[in-house]
């Protein structure tokens, strides 16, 4: 695994307010979620002790982990008759195809702006599903303005400047390894804002049977 520092002068809180949200704001969202998948949790684990030592940064749960692909729209605005169709042609379709994939790969520990993170390249199936997620919101609700996808699972998040020296030194005692994924939970979440955390209400997901047989193809 290796490391890498995004291209920003310094630091800064993630914890802003964005367009649209405050302490009310319910937000649907399609994640990856790894409630059946250890090394994820174990990776998580791995930092934690570094990370939540350092003032301004803030590990995030392991219940929480996610990796963010599309967002639906506010709950408020989004009819239940369109959950049902999004439930239906990801949740089903779409993730049906992913099955058999090669595993999702994490080789990079990534120091952004905001916080940290593991990152790697989006196999095919991974860009495939984002793609279809994007066309059915387009089509089924309000057409978006989709920036570009750079998959990753945030460890911590940061409330101010942090020392970065600090950071990268104790991330590199306690250890580099490429995290493989096999078993990702396809999630679609109803997300809300707790303080400096987020967390969700299942309201759909299916487990992805990727092949660690295809990590070397």
């Amino acid at each position: 695994m290796q490391v890498y520092r995004g291209d920003f002068e310094r630091t800064a809180t993630h914890w802003w307010w964005r367009t649209g949200w405050n302490p009310e704001t319910r937000y649907l969202t399609f994640h990856l979620t790894f409630g059946a998948e250890l090394a994820v949790a174990e990776a998580a684990q791995r930092y934690v002790g570094v990370l939540g030592a350092l003032g301004n940064v803030g590990p995030v749960p392991q219940a929480w982990l996610h990796l963010t692909m599309t967002g639906v729209g506010f709950a408020a605005e989004v009819p239940p008759e369109a959950v049902e169709s999004l439930s239906e042609r990801i949740l089903v379709d779409a993730a049906s195809r992913a099955d058999g994939s090669p595993p999702l790969v994490f080789d990079t520990f990534f120091l952004g702006r905001e916080g940290v993170s593991l990152t790697g390249p989006a196999p095919d199936w991974l860009t495939a599903l984002k793609d279809e997620q994007v066309q059915a919101v387009d089509e089924l609700l309000t057409p978006g303005d989709w920036a570009a996808f750079h998959p990753h699972v945030s460890l911590a998040y940061f409330a101010g400047e942090v020392d970065e020296a600090a950071l990268l030194a104790g991330v590199a005692e306690a250890g580099l390894a490429d995290v493989v994924v096999t078993r990702p939970t396809l999630s679609l979440l109803e997300l809300r804002r707790e303080g400096h955390l987020y967390t969700w209400r299942v309201l759909g997901e299916r487990i992805l049977e990727l092949s660690a047989g295809q990590l070397l193809a």
